[in-house]
């Protein structure tokens, strides 16, 4: 019996942070969407996806990360986490003078989505392009 090859460590990091952060987006802004069963069957839908996606990338055979890889990482995640602190600060600055409030079951997909898939991207352009 033949193994399938080894996923290889770009396309699956790609496929956990850069996918599943767009479906966590696209969640989100479904839930700003009036309610109905046709939005929550949607919702269900991605929400599936994103644990098909995942489960994949956990359970399928794939490369070891290397010492670039492991740097990129870290890399993509220092910058993500400027970029999220400073959209979430300018967040709460349009929340004052729009006077709105937001329920937070709707803003954390997006919250979460952003994260992960500017961890996917960045990532991504540091092995493509280095540093």
């Amino acid at each position: 019996m033949k193994d399938k090859e080894p996923m290889k460590f770009l396309d699956a990091y790609h496929f956990e942070h850069t996918f599943s952060g767009f479906v966590w987006i696209l969640i989100g802004i479904l839930e700003f969407l009036p309610g109905s069963e046709f939005i929550d069957m949607i919702i269900t839908i991605l929400a599936i996806i994103g644990i098909i996606c995942l489960s994949v990338t956990h359970f399928r055979k794939r490369e070891m990360e290397d010492e670039m890889a492991t740097q990129h990482i870290n890399e993509a995640n220092t910058m993500t986490l400027s970029i999220v602190v400073l959209l979430l600060c300018m967040f709460a600055v349009a929340l004052q003078w729009f006077e709105n409030t937001i329920e937070a079951t709707t803003i954390i997909p997006i919250i979460l989505g952003t994260i992960e898939f500017f961890q996917g991207v960045f990532f991504w352009c540091f092995e493509k392009y280095g540093e």
